[in-house]
């Protein structure tokens, strides 16, 4: 078994304690990095109470910090993490906010005039006064100067790390909210891996499309808690390993790993997901329930994996919100549930695991046939070999599909392709009948036309 390596990160020693004065000229330079910090998600009450502390001098929990720069330059140029710092330094970013985002936020909305002071009477010990705090002198405009000045020298505590690798990082977050009430999506979100950032990605592109105030499916709330997250993580889950599965925290640390082959599949799976976002687009209000919505991307990922190819896209998504909007509506307990109970539709969608299997059988007995919009299976085989397409280029007496002769020994030089004539993408074969040559620039060009053949030639 490998010896587990631990290592310190470096950190300014020099600043551990700075005034708050001080920190609130910092803040303007501090950015977040999503892979550790939420979006702010405080309520009101939250960042009054914390103001509240900070007004008399109770502001006690360090605010973790990373010096982009530094941390850069004591990296070895090249690496991982000299590019992963540097990403942010040409960014223009100065320090990122590890763990503190909340309250770095919080002050600098109370700054704004954005927060108001809890009303109270404020004894100073030091100073031996009472600030009384009322309507009319309770935010940062109409606050009492002698007590904006209390607020100013009050300490601050930070943690800013100067050396340390991206790993660390996550470490440092993990650390800190270790028994915290961060839930799982949360504690995951820092992970380094392609997978985590594909996965974070996706929600950081596409939430407003899915928050419920644009008919779809997720609180703001929800969206800062990274459920959002949690959901494309889920799907991802089951792209990668069957609709059938369950999806515990185990496996998602696992498909999160940065060795885990999953990092090879995130790529289309976002691809996939962006056109499936796209496609559907606002019909996205006509599904409400988000495992539904799921279903069809699903569906289609399986057919394209089965190698065919979506023939036309523009009545798909509209038909399956036809077929399954009475699916949805029906009070009708008639489907079973452990073989014993019979229930409505609506008791499958909430969540993936044996509900998904369920849910396409209900489709399926509504008629649902998803593979008549797609082409069959297409040929696995996408071009001739150099003998294949000379032999066709014999054929034709060295003319191309125009019935344009060409030098022979030019065949390869990559003016010219071996053109299906039916294209693949709708069934054509890849076979000499069905091959012609063509030149580059127009086949490329034609996508799913059928190639117009000069009389001229032999095919």
């Amino acid at each position: 078994m490998a010896v587990k390596v631990y290592s310190t990160v470096d950190v300014d020693r020099d600043r551990a304690q700075c005034s708050t004065q001080f920190f609130l000229k910092m803040a303007d330079d501090i950015t977040i990095d999503l892979s550790f910090q939420s979006r702010a998600r405080w309520s009101m009450a939250q960042k009054q109470s914390f103001i509240n502390s900070c007004l008399i001098d109770l502001n006690i929990n360090k605010f973790i910090i990373v010096n982009i720069l530094k941390c850069r330059d004591n990296c070895e140029e090249g690496t991982e993490d000299w590019k992963y710092y540097n990403e942010w330094y040409q960014k223009g970013v100065e320090f990122l906010n590890v763990d503190s985002n909340n309250r770095t936020e919080t002050l600098k909305e109370f700054e704004a005039g954005e927060i108001k002071i809890p009303h109270g009477d404020y004894y100073i010990r030091p100073i031996g006064r009472t600030f009384k705090v009322r309507k009319g002198n309770d935010t940062w405009e109409t606050m009492d100067e002698d007590f904006k000045l209390v607020f100013l020298g009050n300490s601050v505590s930070t943690h800013i790390i100067t050396c340390a690798t991206r790993e660390q990082l996550s470490d440092v977050f993990e650390r800190m909210n270790n028994g915290e009430s961060l839930n799982k999506e949360e504690k995951l979100n820092c992970v380094f891996s392609a997978t985590c950032k594909g996965i974070r990605d996706l929600a950081d592109e596409f939430h407003p499309r899915f928050n419920k105030d644009n008919g779809g499916f997720f609180t703001e709330g929800e969206i800062n808690r990274r459920k959002i997250d949690g959901w494309f993580a889920n799907m991802f889950y089951l792209y990668q390993n069957g609709i059938d599965q369950q999806f515990t925290v185990k496996p998602h640390r696992e498909m999160y790993d940065s060795e885990s082959v999953s990092n090879k599949m995130i790529k289309q799976f976002k691809t996939d997901w962006s056109v499936y976002i796209k496609m559907v687009d606002k019909k996205i209000k006509l599904f409400h329930y988000k495992w539904v919505y799921a279903d069809l991307f699903m569906m289609i990922h399986k057919q394209k994996e089965l190698g065919k190819r979506l023939k036309d896209k523009s009545t798909i998504v509209q038909d399956f919100i036809d077929m399954v909007t009475p699916v949805m509506a029906s009070k009708e307990a008639k489907y079973t549930w452990n073989d014993i109970e019979f229930v409505m539709f609506k008791a499958f969608c909430g969540g993936e695991g044996k509900n998904t299997p369920k849910r396409m059988e209900a489709y399926k007995m509504a008629g649902w046939d998803i593979t008549k919009y797609f082409t069959g299976v297409l040929d696995p085989k996408i071009g001739l070999d150099k003998i294949e397409k000379q032999s066709v280029a014999v054929r034709d007496d060295w003319k191309d599909s125009d019935g344009d002769e060409f030098t022979p020994e030019t065949l390869f030089d990559g003016d010219f392709d071996g053109g299906h004539i039916l294209a693949r993408g709708m069934e054509g074969r890849t076979t000499p009948e069905n091959i012609v040559i063509e030149k580059m620039s127009p086949n490329r060009s034609k996508k799913m036309q059928t190639t117009v053949i000069a009389e001229t030639t032999n095919a």
